[in-house]
């Protein structure tokens, strides 16, 4: 299912500055010594060099013993795609991604699945086909499949992991 999104780069940012904004103050409001169900964090993908970049929030829904279920929303754009290596023409080239997933945790194994959202172009390569607008963002829904170590404490998680949209992944952030 191929859908034509725009994509605008200040709107995102803003948002992302907007949600921060709105977070930040409600990490203090709370005097109570209740555990934090919340969680935001920035992710740092590569396959050979750094590439992807995105900010999630997930919010834990089901503690039970060493288990824990909840949900993960992220957004995150490519910084540059495929370390540059020369691709075919016609192939698919990941601007951003948009998803969301169920998450589970047992102890500090993290499995999340779901779909997400890719924005996309077609490479150009050596042979350009003069019908094909290389120009045109696309869009199409993938499965979204991601493992992790997670290492968290009251206010703060750290995790490293591997994705198919994050690959090789680092990530830091705060529990609120």
């Amino acid at each position: 299912m191929n859908v034509l999104l725009s994509f605008n780069h200040q709107r995102f940012y803003k948002g992302i500055l907007v949600l921060l904004a709105f977070s930040i103050p409600l990490c203090t409001m709370s005097q109570e010594t209740k555990p934090n169900k919340n969680a935001m964090y920035i992710t740092f993908g590569s396959a050979i060099i750094p590439n992807q970049v995105s900010i999630s929030y997930e919010r834990t829904i089901l503690t039970e013993d060493v288990y824990k279920v909840g949900i993960k929303a992220h957004v995150g754009r490519y910084l540059s795609n495929y370390g540059g290596l020369d691709l075919e023409s016609g192939e698919k080239i990941i601007e951003n991604h948009m998803g969301i997933s169920g998450l589970l945790s047992m102890g500090q194994f993290e499995v999340n699945l779901g779909a997400v959202n890719t924005q996309y172009k077609l490479a150009k390569g050596e042979i350009v086909n003069p019908d094909i607008d290389y120009d045109k963002l696309s869009s199409v829904i993938i499965p979204y499949i991601n493992v992790a170590m997670r290492f968290e404490k009251e206010d703060h998680v750290l995790k490293i992991g591997f994705g198919n949209i994050e690959l090789f992944h680092f990530s830091a952030g705060f529990k609120f």
